[in-house]
């Protein structure tokens, strides 16, 4: 490479514009009709859907594709494989409107969006599954920061970040079926980064 060219392809720790997300969220909240829909709360209640707002679903696999599936009320990382494959959690996704966009806020669940992956509310931080709907969350902004990882992509891996509890990532152990867990050492033992595909 000549001396001065810079190189098309980001290193690992860069963080680079995931055109897919920013064009979701433009699509979301820039068109006219979305915006003043949220402009008040909906009639139609707290579990109502704003016109023109569809959840994503995702696959998300760590980088040692390991899969999701649900065990004992724990979301867990195994290979799944054959008739196995079955078993894998999809995730349900809306952004969390309340917060900076430009980090891609993203609500995560399971089971359809039955179960927020949520960072837990004590003072230290525990994932753990709760009980709360993706729509009841989309429409309790401050309920929501719980369930919120900001989601950062280096143009082939993910990594999600806790809105409550900034610097703790989501992250899969090195030992398969065990649960998904939070750590704050980015880059050690634990797995933290994700394939994340539209399903």
């Amino acid at each position: 490479m000549a001396s001065g060219e810079k190189s098309e392809v980001p290193a690992a720790s860069e963080t680079v514009v995931d055109q897919d997300m920013v064009d979701w969220f433009k699509e979301l909240f820039d068109e006219e009709s979305v915006v003043t829909s949220h402009s008040k709360p909906s009639a139609a209640g707290p579990e109502s859907v704003p016109e023109g707002i569809e959840p994503r679903r995702y696959s998300l696999r760590d980088i040692e594709q390991k899969s999701l599936y649900l065990q004992d009320k724990n979301l867990v990382a195994a290979p799944l494989q054959g008739d196995n494959s079955a078993q894998e959690e999809i995730l349900s996704v809306l952004p969390n409107r309340s917060l900076d966009r430009k980090r891609i806020p993203l609500i995560l669940t399971v089971k359809g969006g039955s179960q927020g992956i949520s960072c837990g509310k004590e003072g230290q931080p525990k994932l753990q599954l709760e009980d709360k709907d993706l729509i009841y969350l989309f429409n309790n902004n401050e309920e929501a920061k719980r369930f919120t990882f900001f989601k950062s992509y280096n143009s082939s891996t993910h990594t999600f970040e806790s809105a409550s509890y900034p610097g703790w990532y989501l992250c899969s152990p090195a030992e398969a079926h065990k649960p998904l867990m939070l750590t704050s050492d980015l880059g050690g033992a634990a797995i933290t980064d994700f394939y994340f595909n539209r399903k």
